[in-house]
């Protein structure tokens, strides 16, 4: 799990958060949020010389939104111009892109969503302009030969720094390369330009598929924001099985999640939610999921333990979720 040291940006607000920082932050939705890793104000300008400043700007607050937007998108590129994402050898802690493929891969995007960092950049005044900036970055999560071609997962990456702090948001994309190359963006939740929730992937393993295969990624997530403090804070991980070629989302639930309520008359709360999975699988290929969900708030046992099962249905190629059991037993 990443967190987010806010240092003393607090004592910075942005104009459009000023007027609702007594407020809980209730007020802006939750969906399923994403810790940003720390990275540090050096790590930030070695991410915008490595770009050649490509895709990066200074001082230029647009303030319309608090993330990237949740765009589904699909194009085509040149064929034979990303050949070199699959094969370079990148950075093994980063997996950052070099400044030609970055560039070329966000110059496809629609300009809505390209615009989207810029506009994330949250404005803390004028003192603060000189010192803050923004870059887009792309992350190879995976890469991998198939019947159908080749294929990428990649994490299209923001970063923002503002005084003391330096906070990312992140959406996931396959890149596949065979009698033609194609760019799939893709959208997870509906698109909400006054949710705090930040977003970053990891890839966690593969399955075989009879089209292609299923990638397994944990989605980390946060509503922790410098464009406001206090109020609830909810973090997590969220599990993700992806169908490669078709970029369809097979399952989709919370893995862990941790819910922090503030309640001055009724005190602090803390809820906290974590899901074992167990597979089923048939030799490399994955037939089916069962999940134990349970909760603890403020360090007991919460009931029920909910236990869901996901079945590989050939005929609608997709996991059908059963009906949930539950369970008021506390696991050991």
């Amino acid at each position: 799990m990443y967190r987010l040291a806010f240092g003393h940006a607090s004592r910075l607000m942005p104009s459009f958060c000023r007027k609702l920082k007594q407020k809980s932050l209730g007020l802006y939705c939750k969906r399923g949020l994403i810790p940003p890793a720390e990275v540090s104000l050096v790590r930030f300008h070695h991410i915008l010389l490595g770009l050649g400043f490509l895709c990066a700007g200074t001082s230029a607050f647009a303030g319309d939104r608090l993330d990237l937007p949740q765009i589904a998108a699909e194009v085509d590129l040149p064929l034979g111009e990303i050949q070199s994402i699959f094969n370079l050898e990148v950075d093994e802690n980063a997996q950052l892109l070099p400044a030609r493929e970055t560039q070329l891969l966000i110059d496809s995007l629609p300009e809505e969503f390209r615009d989207g960092c810029r506009q994330m950049v949250v404005d803390f005044g004028p003192q603060a302009a000189s010192t803050t900036a923004w870059a887009w970055s792309v992350r190879r999560l995976h890469v991998e030969s198939g019947k159908f071609g080749q294929s990428a997962l990649l994490a299209f990456r923001c970063t923002v720094h503002v005084p003391d702090v330096t906070y990312v948001d992140e959406r996931l994309a396959i890149l596949l390369n065979g009698a033609k190359t194609v760019l799939k963006l893709l959208a997870l939740d509906k698109d909400c330009t006054n949710c705090t929730d930040l977003y970053q992937f990891r890839f966690s393993q593969r399955f075989d598929a009879e089209s292609g295969y299923f990638a397994e990624l944990n989605v980390d997530h946060t509503t922790q924001h410098p464009c406001c403090d206090g109020g609830d804070v909810e973090n997590g991980t969220r599990f993700l099985l992806i169908a490669v070629p078709s970029g369809s989302i097979t399952v989709s639930f919370d893995k862990e999640t941790s819910f922090y309520n503030h309640d001055d008359e009724d005190g602090d709360t803390q809820t906290e939610c974590r899901s074992s999975v167990a597979y089923e699988r048939n030799g490399p290929t994955l037939q089916g999921l069962t999940t134990k969900t349970a909760c603890r708030e403020n360090g007991k046992f919460k009931p029920p333990v909910t236990i869901d099962h996901y079945l590989w249905d050939r005929n609608k190629e997709a996991f059908i979720k059963n009906e949930s059991a539950s369970s008021s037993q506390a696991p050991r």
